[in-house]
């Protein structure tokens, strides 16, 4: 029993960690893949890079003061035009560019930016943004984190749900997020309407990084393995049922593609500390078929699809 327990505190913990890179995607033709390069930073943020699906070119943004200076940020998310793009920049402010990172706007003011903000996620109208944020400065307990909109402008920022990360804004209008339900608990997917009522918990054995599929039938997400370190891949619909898991390797931040064919994600490699482990952009079809491998592998965190005219 203590083995047990053991295991699923470890397994918590992972998640927890793990907790990153929720989004949606929006119907359009597939663009690039942004990622986050954390190769030569010692912070959460890292280097913005675009990659395109057939990896051959892997390019950093432009949001630059210099050009000797590469564009930092983390969390990076498409608009639903593919137009624009929302991120955490490097002194933790919630900041809006154009998709290439050019023309930055900061949009949010503390206290988060001070003590804990992440994770942003476009509205299908591309209107509003949600997020997670902690203006209590404990970012430890078992849901420190609440969920928050704001208008693109700046304006409006009020909650939604109390205790939540890993916001997620499907095109039919639910905020999927993640919750923990007591010490010693694995994280699960929970389901809200877009102004934070009519919570529900959809997932049973753990969940993380949900991903919309462009038409908002199905969720891709995480889940950790309580027999073995590392998250596997799978799909759900939101009323729970048709759960399937596509891949058994170990895989984060899942992101659909925005014709709804294929899911990316990112293979983890081994290594001591997560932010040493090695990730590989890998693509699958929502059948599970079709493994696929996309550019060289690297210090890489986060995806997210651009959607396409």
């Amino acid at each position: 029993m203590r083995r047990f327990l053991a295991v699923l505190g470890a397994a918590a913990s992972l998640s927890l960690a793990a907790t990153a890179a929720a989004h949606a995607a929006f119907p359009g033709r597939n663009g690039d893949l942004v990622n986050v390069d954390v190769s030569d930073s010692n912070t959460e943020s890292g280097v913005m890079r675009r990659l395109t699906l057939a990896g051959v070119r892997d390019r950093g943004l432009r949001c630059r003061v210099a050009r000797t200076t590469p564009c930092e940020g983390q969390e990076p998310v498409f608009s639903p035009s593919g137009r624009s793009l929302a991120f955490v920049d490097a002194t933790n402010h919630l900041t809006i560019s154009r998709s290439d990172g050019s023309a930055r706007q900061r949009i949010e003011d503390p206290p988060f930016s001070e003590v804990g903000l992440s994770n942003p996620a476009w509205s299908p109208r591309g209107t509003r943004l949600v997020f997670e944020g902690s203006d209590s400065g404990d970012t430890l307990g078992d849901n420190p984190w609440d969920l928050y909109a704001i208008r693109r402008d700046g304006r409006g920022q009020r909650q939604l749900v109390e205790g939540g990360r890993d916001p997620a804004w499907s095109t039919r209008g639910r905020i999927a997020f993640v919750r923990r339900t007591g010490p010693r608990t694995v994280p699960q997917i929970w389901l809200a309407r877009s102004d934070g009522s009519g919570q529900r918990q959809l997932t049973r054995g753990g969940g993380s990084q949900p991903s919309w599929s462009p038409d908002g039938r199905r969720l891709a997400f995480s889940r950790v393995s309580l027999s073995g370190p590392g998250s596997s891949l799978y799909t759900v619909r939101p009323d729970g049922r048709g759960l399937k898991r596509l891949s058994r390797l170990r895989a984060e931040s899942p992101a659909w593609s925005p014709d709804g064919r294929r899911i990316a994600f990112l293979r983890v490699g081994r290594g001591a500390e997560s932010r040493q482990r090695r990730r590989r952009v890998y693509t699958v079809h929502p059948s599970g078929r079709g493994l696929r491998a996309v550019g060289r592998g690297g210090l890489r965190r986060h995806l997210d699809w651009q959607p396409r005219p």
